[in-house]
């Protein structure tokens, strides 16, 4: 059900949105947001509203679409919103869906008229549109967690690792990722793991994700000696104990050229794990210790 609040009472309500709709304040949302949740009432949102609700409200949400934001902006500017009936979302602290539409709002300078609910519980947040395309790495922005992209993709690189299942091409639910997160995985080691990555791929295209799992895992074996690594994995540097990096660095690139530019995800793995077992053992190894042999290799387990 729909509840309908007018600003003034009028016997015969006119059929246009902007009349049927509360013109509110940020204090008027923040009011309704301590309600229990119920139907949902009809606002009119003007962009100063709108700005105070993203400055305020909207500490908890998933990254911003700018292309949504345009496309919304643009409807608004030209008069072609329609009340549709999708949904403003507030919990009971925060703004959890709509933040698109609101940041079109300031854009077009226009007011936005919508319907809205209340009093969400925060821990419900998780299974919001899932239906839709809200992925695990928007869950991880929405929870607060920093580099929501590459953490949730190493998370499902990790959880791979912990599970034994490299071979499975599935993917995580928000909720699987979130908890996987909160119940296995050191968050001052993540970001540590993420720096380092991000060194690493701007050396020589690693993806990022695969270079933060495997950067994590050195790391839980041996901080010091996978700060060494990541180091000359980064800066090419692979004289010394680091000559392993250089092998599987010419593998990897022999396979980027013969497959135009398309390496198999378990080969990078592969070829990694490989120069860092050799690197702990102290041994230089052969280019058969660097290869992935396909569905029926097995990968070596990550010594330290």
């Amino acid at each position: 059900m729909t509840t309908v609040v007018t600003p003034i009472e009028t016997a015969r309500p006119r059929r246009s949105n902007a009349r049927l709709a509360l013109d509110v304040t940020l204090d008027q949302i923040k009011e309704m947001m301590t309600q229990e949740h119920g139907p949902s009432v009809i606002l009119k949102i003007r962009p100063t509203v709108a700005s105070e609700i993203l400055e305020h409200l909207n500490s908890a949400n998933r990254p911003k679409k700018s292309l949504k934001i345009g496309l919304f902006a643009h409807d608004m500017t030209h008069g072609n919103w329609k009340l549709t009936g999708d949904t403003l979302k507030f919990s009971t602290l925060y703004l959890r869906d709509g933040q698109n539409r609101l940041e079109g709002c300031c854009k077009s300078g226009k007011p936005l008229i919508t319907h809205a609910v209340f009093g969400l519980d925060d821990r419900d947040f998780v299974w919001l549109d899932r239906g839709k395309a809200r992925t695990v790495a928007d869950a991880f922005a929405i929870a607060g967690i920093a580099n929501p992209t590459t953490v949730s993709g190493a998370v499902r690189w990790l959880e791979k690792f912990r599970t034994n299942t490299l071979k499975d091409r599935g993917a995580l639910q928000q909720d699987e990722g979130l908890q996987a997160y909160n119940d296995h995985y050191d968050p001052a080691l993540m970001e540590r793991a993420v720096e380092g990555a991000r060194h690493v791929s701007n050396a020589d295209g690693t993806p990022k994700t695969i270079a933060t799992a495997l950067l994590y895992l050195f790391m839980k074996k041996n901080e010091t000696l996978a700060a060494e690594f990541t180091d000359a994995w980064a800066t090419r540097n692979f004289g010394g104990r680091m000559k392993p990096l250089k092998k599987a660095s010419a593998l990897l690139a022999q396979l980027h050229s013969a497959s135009n530019g398309r390496v198999h995800e378990l080969a990078r793995i592969k070829a990694w794990v490989a120069a860092w077992n050799l690197v702990v053992a102290r041994r230089q190894g052969q280019v058969a210790d660097f290869k992935w042999g396909g569905k029926e290799d097995t990968m070596p387990k990550i010594k330290g």
